[in-house]
């Protein structure tokens, strides 16, 4: 999977951490070392990060469903684009068999995709309200060593 970097991406941007910490996934069948080297983001990209999503989001649910609907279809053709690539490396940092993680990613696309259908159907033209008191949604400071790429990020567990 030449797309990993070992790069955080803050608002659409690669940054590296400049925390001097280094990390990287270990491959459980071999325990080796596997590229790219990732590096700790310091708090105040972290909270750059979190910012980033704010932004993000205060445009994004001010889209109508459909548009909602349109982003999520277009996550799940992105995942199910790479699907070979994600197998190789989600392989690698979980030893998971190749049909598991072709299952995983076929129901998270699947997910994707109903909600997708949920916001069609009108159940995404609720406003937001801004006065009531909820936890930040859509922020996710990740701490992800041998776990599934994709599985991080949509729900994926390991058993």
């Amino acid at each position: 999977m030449s797309r990993l970097s070992g790069l955080s991406l803050i608002g659409g941007y690669p940054t590296a951490g400049d925390t001097g910490k280094e990390f990287f996934a270990v491959n459980p069948a071999t325990g080796k070392a596997l590229s790219p080297t990732y590096h700790s983001a310091t708090l105040q990209q972290v909270a750059a990060a979190a910012l980033a999503t704010h932004e993000a989001f205060a445009s994004y649910r001010n889209l109508p469903g459909r548009k909602r609907a349109e982003f999520l279809r277009t996550i799940a053709q992105n995942i199910e684009a790479i699907v070979g690539d994600l197998v190789d490396r989600v392989n690698q940092e979980t030893a998971l068999a190749e049909q598991r993680i072709r299952s995983e990613v076929s129901r998270t696309s699947h997910q994707f995709r109903m909600f997708a259908a949920i916001l069609e159907e009108g159940h995404g033209r609720r406003p937001y309200r801004n006065d009531v008191a909820r936890p930040p949604a859509g922020t996710t400071a990740r701490f992800a060593v041998n776990a599934p790429s994709v599985g991080t990020s949509c729900g994926f567990r390991r058993k």
